[in-house]
């Protein structure tokens, strides 16, 4: 589920569903139109996303599934200030996380060892914080 969520921030899913407005459900087909090739259900199934589903055409009874933000979904997109959970999803899911433990040392001793985690690492505290001073 990690790795989905990822993705689907990195690809704008959950920005796609709110520049629809608010309480806005989008079909797959209209994600997927701006995000091809992309498995959405997964969020469905941890509720990061909702859905609703809706005869389309009354005739042949044909039903399509409809996709909105559920609640935590506003976490891992950008607020106003800047704040974000998501490139916390960059720091946990980086290789070089998941191996310090090899390395005998703490998050933060790494981040003085090797420069590009040390940016992930920067811009997840940085996003971190900006998320909640909005909320103090």
């Amino acid at each position: 589920m990690p790795m989905v969520l990822k993705a689907a921030v990195q690809l704008g899913v959950l920005e796609i569903i709110q520049r629809a407005g608010p309480g806005a459900l989008l079909s797959l087909s209209q994600i997927a139109s701006q995000v091809p090739n992309f498995r959405i259900k997964l969020l469905d199934s941890h509720s990061i996303l909702t859905f609703s589903l809706e005869t389309k055409n009354q005739e042949d009874g044909r039903v399509v599934r409809l996709y909105g933000l559920a609640p935590v979904a506003k976490y891992f997109i950008r607020n106003p200030d800047g704040g974000s959970l998501a490139t916390l999803l960059d720091l946990y899911q980086d290789r070089a996380f998941i191996d310090i433990w090899a390395h005998g040392m703490s998050a933060v001793e790494y981040v003085g060892k090797e420069a590009s985690f040390g940016e992930i690492f920067k811009g997840s505290m940085i996003d971190y914080n900006n998320m909640f001073v909005e909320e103090m």
